[in-house]
């Protein structure tokens, strides 16, 4: 997990944590110590051994699913990041031997229509 649970140990106070609350430490905007969430509890899970309440946002389950989902999404889009790097990399690649091609038909090559034709069929597909 990412977060915190919220105890005494972890605070500078010695308050006992509140069971009606989410058990999650949060921070507020610039402050450097944590405190409890302050979101009733909606769920009851079992965490490092203990039955403990959390809210919506921080319930374990849920964050669980997201990182799974986020992560599969990222995965998609590093392979179709991938796919479309090395397309650009054969296009760049049949660009270049095009102008080696346009040379050799400026030089008088016998069969320019074939050495075209050629050079066209070979031109990288792209992907889907």
């Amino acid at each position: 997990m990412s977060f915190f649970i919220w105890s005494p140990n972890r605070a500078l106070s010695q308050r006992q944590p509140d069971a009606t609350r989410c058990r999650c430490a949060v921070r507020g905007v610039g402050s450097y110590f944590s405190h409890q969430c302050r979101n009733k509890v909606k769920v009851w899970r079992q965490y490092e051994g203990k039955r403990m309440g959390f809210c919506a946002l921080h319930d374990p389950v849920k964050r669980e699913a997201l990182r799974a989902t986020r992560a599969a999404r990222w995965e998609a889009e590093s392979k179709a990041r991938d796919e479309r790097d090395a397309y650009s990399d054969a296009r760049r690649a049949w660009l270049l031997a095009s102008v080696e091609v346009v040379r050799r038909i400026a030089a008088g090559a016998n069969d320019a229509r074939g050495l075209a034709g050629e050079h066209l069929a070979a031109e990288p597909k792209k992907p889907a």
